[in-house]
This record gives C-alpha cells, sequence and structure tokens, in this order.
C-alpha cells in the first residue's frame, strides 16, 4: 500500500543552499553523512507526459524510498512508497505542513547519541542540514 500526501507550495525565491548554514557552522559528522547518503541514493528524471515536470527519489539504506513528483511546481506530490516500520529500521521520514520540508531522521545505534534530522525541499529538490525558506 503506497503512503501518500500530496501538498500545495507557494513559490518564493529561490534561496542558496548557502543560506542554510550563513555563519560557516560546523554540522555534526552524523548530519552531513546524512546529506550525503540522501544525495547518493537520490535520482531526478523529466516526467514523460511533461517535460516541464521534474520528478525525483531518495532511496535511504533499506528503509526508506521518498519520492518528490513535481519538484518546483506549485503543487507537487509527495509520496513514501516504501517505509520499514520495524524496530531495527534506521530512517524515518515525514512532511512538515508548517515549512513544507520532508524531515529525513536518521535514528543511530544505540549509545551513539540522539537522532539526526536534514531537510528535503520539494521546491528545489535539495537536501538542507536545516529547514528554511528554500522549503516554502
Amino acid at each position: 500500500m503506497r503512503n501518500t500526501l500530496a501538498v500545495a507550495f507557494g513559490l518564493v525565491v529561490a534561496s542558496s543552499p548557502l543560506a542554510a548554514n550563513p555563519k560557516n557552522y560546523e554540522w555534526p559528522p552524523e548530519k552531513v553523512e546524512l546529506i550525503a547518503t540522501l544525495n547518493r541514493g537520490k535520482s531526478c528524471s523529466v516526467a514523460s507526459f511533461d517535460k516541464n515536470q521534474l520528478n525525483c527519489t531518495y532511496v535511504v539504506g533499506s528503509d526508506l524510498i521518498i519520492e518528490i513528483a513535481g519538484v518546483g511546481a506549485r503543487e507537487c506530490s509527495i509520496s513514501f512508497p516504501k517505509v520499514n516500520e520495524s524496530d531495527e529500521s534506521k530512517f524515518t521520514a515525514t512532511v512538515g505542513l508548517s515549512d513544507g520540508c520532508i524531515r529525513v531522521n536518521s535514528w543511530p545505534s544505540p549509545g551513539s547519541g540522539g537522532r539526526v534530522i536534514v531537510f528535503i525541499s520539494p521546491k528545489d529538490g535539495k537536501v538542507y542540514p536545516s529547514p528554511g525558506a528554500w522549503c516554502r
């Protein structure tokens, strides 16, 4: 069964990915690694039925697949075609209704610290270390 959430997004001026880190803050290595994991598992393609529609898929380990249909469109669709809800699952994802970001959570092994959260923007398909205007 597919878990699907369709969300409408308003268009705002695109922000630079550097805006996510305006003071050159050094992000924890776990956050940097989660961003790298998402970027390695990311693939985007133009829809066959609409050359203006960009669709992106993020494969996160063996636990999670995230799809965005219509990246950057006023209305886009976010779906989670694969979600491993077992206790052994390392990754989960949700959609923040207030900012429109997809929040990807990494649950580290016991004793290694707290969870790590990064953000995928449906507006540009990029992965960010923190939420911001690039998500709305």
